[in-house]
């Protein structure tokens, strides 16, 4: 079993793998909250410039072990073939790769690729399949069995290309959830996350509007996602803002999974542990992560 949190890697910030600037940003330590990074060699960048790119991600992670914070580094592939150039050259520093458009019937290629690469990986559901509830069974199934068990750290939502495929877009006024992708994301997060399959919230792309950000992640935990994927950095402390828990939540927690009593008061509300310790393990979790408010 992995050891990596799927706090940490769910929570990303999705730079552009030829984005040499917010690269030496990371290595100067300019975002002092950066649990993971990935590096995108897909629809960030154009297919002319995927080697260009791929050099790019070799020189940052050469440099990557003298940084002050070492986040955990994942890369999206554009496809099964840029995939396997990158495991051929075994990149270090690498913790995994974010595999763009899952589907099940490229779920082998996908293995083949990675035959030779033990690294953790980011599924990203963002295709037509998704809308099939049968077709989701199917791909849970195959994340948790195979060559995919216990390597699939988190499951990405690509709300962007869900929200393409059912022909609307965002409306700056509106979270995500407010439309056809609030019952979407429902079903996906009653799909995965009870059997252990982590989900990371899909990109909120209005990035003049804090409040809007934060009506979004209230409706992200609401929804039980690990953490948001950020498209800039300037995202990233809401985020935290966010997902950190209160003392009051810690100290609950922690008598939910301490208490011997199967029922007892804690202050105003009746604890239970046998139906609250998902959520008690869910609060410890976070705090370490995202810290206290």
């Amino acid at each position: 079993m992995h050891s990596v949190s799927p706090w940490c890697a769910a929570t990303t910030l999705y730079v552009p793998a030829t984005a040499q600037r917010f690269m030496e940003n990371i290595l100067q330590g300019k975002f002092p909250f950066l649990p993971s990074v990935t590096l995108c060699l897909e629809d960030a960048i154009r297919k002319r410039d995927i080697q260009e790119g791929i050099r790019c991600i070799r020189q940052f992670l050469t440099k990557l072990q003298d940084a002050p914070h070492i986040p955990l580094i994942f890369i999206r592939p554009r496809d099964k073939h840029v995939l396997s150039q990158l495991v051929d050259m075994q990149l270090p520093g690498v913790t995994g790769f974010v595999l763009p458009k899952f589907r099940l019937q490229d779920a082998s290629l996908w293995e083949r690729a990675l035959a030779d690469a033990p690294s953790l990986l980011m599924p990203t559901l963002e295709t037509v399949e998704i809308f099939d509830q049968q077709a989701l069974v199917e791909m849970r199934a195959a994340m948790l069995e195979g060559g995919f068990a216990q390597r699939v750290i988190v499951v990405r939502v690509g709300g962007n290309d869900l929200q393409h495929l059912l022909g609307i877009a965002r409306s700056p006024q509106a979270t995500i959830y407010e439309g056809a992708m609030g019952y979407v994301l429902g079903m996906l997060a009653a799909t995965f996350i009870p059997h252990g399959l982590a989900l990371s919230a899909p990109v909120c792309s209005i990035l003049n509007d804090p409040q809007l950000l934060a009506r979004e992640l209230e409706r992200d935990i609401l929804h039980g996602f690990y953490g948001k994927t950020v498209v800039h950095p300037a995202q990233l402390s809401s985020v935290r803002q966010a997902f950190a828990v209160s003392m009051d939540d810690v100290a609950y927690a922690k008598a939910i999974l301490e208490d011997a009593q199967p029922v007892f008061r804690y202050g105003a509300v009746m604890g239970e542990p046998a139906v609250q310790w998902r959520w008690a393990r869910t609060i410890l979790e976070r705090q370490n992560v995202f810290g206290t408010k």
